[in-house]
């Protein structure tokens, strides 16, 4: 009789076992074929080492030589190649700041693992996610979200999902004074402000006059 141990799958090995009736290890060499399914797998002829190519069943022959005190025998064993689990991992960066943008991205340990996807949970924070472009995640408020990242499978395999906890900054604005620069004596100039901060956050303005040779006052708020 022949069979494997434990289970054989896409990109793994197995050596087949075999018992024989025959005493005292007589009955000839075994030689060993893939009579079903050979496109899966291939078999050293000598050994009985199966390489698992695909996932499906194939069958294997096994033959003794036979000898002196032995006629030739076959035994076949029916073998069935698992999909294999691929390894997934991130190599995008796991912080950004509010208002920045990440591009999600993965390496696996195959590339026939079927297409990546993406998605995104927020928790105390809160990202938006754009799969049309391929994962881009842009930072709206500080905090923690969750990237999670899929790989569909394929006939050789199985789909994986990962999750990756990703850190959100606070930003740090940049404030420009766009008002004029020229005021006369006894007139007055009302400063205009843009920031960088986006949906009018980032908090009050706060004025002060911090130097300069002439004497002005100004209005903190």
């Amino acid at each position: 009789t022949a069979s494997i141990s434990g289970t054989l799958a896409v990109g793994g090995n197995a050596s087949v076992s075999v018992t024989t009736t025959a005493a005292a290890g007589s009955g000839g060499a075994f030689t060993y074929a893939i009579t079903s399914g050979g496109s899966l797998a291939s078999i050293d002829a000598n050994t009985g080492l199966i390489t698992a190519l695909h996932a499906g069943s194939i069958q294997i022959e096994v033959n003794s030589a036979g000898d002196i005190s032995y006629e030739p025998a076959s035994t076949s064993l029916v073998v069935v190649i698992a999909k294999a689990t691929p390894t997934l991992s991130f190599t995008s960066a796991g912080t950004m700041v509010v208002d920045s943008t990440l591009a999600s991205a993965t390496t696996s340990t195959t590339n026939s693992g079927g297409a990546v996807t993406y998605a995104v949970t927020n928790g105390t924070g809160i990202g938006i996610l754009n799969s049309a472009a391929g994962g881009i995640i842009t930072a709206v408020q500080a905090g923690l979200v969750t990237l999670r990242a899929t790989a569909a499978g394929s006939a050789d395999y199985a789909s994986v999902a990962i999750t990756r906890t990703i850190t959100i900054g606070k930003a740090t604005p940049t404030l420009t004074i766009t008002s004029g620069s020229i005021v006369l004596v006894g007139g007055s100039l009302t400063p205009v402000v843009t920031t960088s901060a986006t949906y009018n956050r980032g908090g009050t303005k706060a004025y002060s006059i911090v130097g300069g040779s002439g004497s002005a006052t100004i209005n903190a708020t």
